[in-house]
């Protein structure tokens, strides 16, 4: 790979796999503790019981009414694909970047966010895959599905690789994905969003209806969308060149209204694709954020 001996990549990416580690161990066994973390399966068919079988998979209700031995054959989740896409544009380097502060930025969560998740995955088989909008520094866009160790490390070393830079065109990235994926995906999209909704929700219906499961990872800061600024001054963008001088107290209330609007649409496409909505704050904790994206809550 390449850069793999840098040694600030090397950091990063032991740096990621620890803070994968000690929120995998949290949700295990700590606060947000899950009582019992196993593979989710759906019934298949029934077959003959043969000696040998396990005598646990029998299905005793269907003995009961016919006196047949039957097995359910079960089909595991883990047949299914766990694909994360990441934005790595700009303007998701909002707060600090470097390592080790890497973190408090909506990037640096969002790449603990993903090897934590792929951590967890790899120990139950799951295949996972990586799918990269903007960015630089890293050698491939799209890592197809594995459920190989190495495919963990591999997504750690591309993750510490990346450097933030460009536009998402979120658009054009979750087209080029649905052609990329298999059906029946569960697919995690981390990104701060900030593009027009109706421009790439209808790429969130796509997905959908190709029997993929979606979740949102909205990455923002709660005093940026609350413009909880009191002060006169410029406001920066590392997607656009130029700066904008704003008198924070004569446009909140428009602003306030521009967001309202912005996050209603959001949630409308969210609704018509039926994807989960997931919030991840820069002023929440990451565990917080972590467990959410487990238990698919809103």
């Amino acid at each position: 790979m390449k850069q793999i001996w840098n040694p600030d990549i090397v950091a990063r990416a032991s740096n990621l796999h620890l803070r994968a580690r000690q929120l995998v161990w949290g949700f295990r066994f700590g606060n947000h503790r899950s009582p019992k973390v196993s593979r989710s399966i759906e019934f298949a068919e029934h077959k003959e019981y043969h000696p040998g079988d396990p005598i646990r998979d029998i299905d005793w209700r269907v003995y009961a009414r016919t006196e047949r031995l039957l097995v359910r054959r079960q089909q595991a989740d883990t047949e299914l694909s766990l694909v994360f896409v990441l934005d790595a544009s700009a303007d998701m380097a909002l707060g600090f970047q470097s390592y080790p502060d890497w973190e408090k930025s909506h990037f640096g969560r969002a790449a603990t966010l993903i090897a934590s998740l792929t951590l967890l995955a790899q120990r139950r088989g799951e295949r996972i895959a990586l799918f990269i909008m903007a960015g630089t520094g890293y050698d491939v866009h799209w890592l197809a599905p594995k459920s190989s160790k190495n495919q963990m490390i591999y997504i750690l070393n591309i993750l510490a690789s990346i450097k933030t830079e460009g536009k998402a065109n979120l658009s054009a990235g979750l087209e080029k994905l649905s052609e990329l994926i298999p059906k029946r995906s569960l697919i995690y999209i981390l990104s701060d969003f900030m593009e027009e909704p109706s421009e790439w929700g209808p790429a969130l219906c796509s997905l959908a209806a190709r029997k993929n499961d979606l979740r949102l990872i909205h990455h923002f800061s709660r005093k940026e969308l609350d413009f909880a600024f009191d002060e006169v001054g410029q406001f920066l963008s590392s997607e656009y060149s130029k700066p904008l001088s704003l008198d924070t107290q004569k446009v909140r209330t428009d602003f306030h209204s521009i967001v309202q609007d912005y996050m209603e649409e959001m949630r409308l496409w969210c609704g018509k694709s039926k994807s989960h909505y997931i919030e991840s704050a820069l002023e929440d904790s990451l565990e917080d954020s972590f467990v959410r994206m487990i238990k698919g809550t809103y």
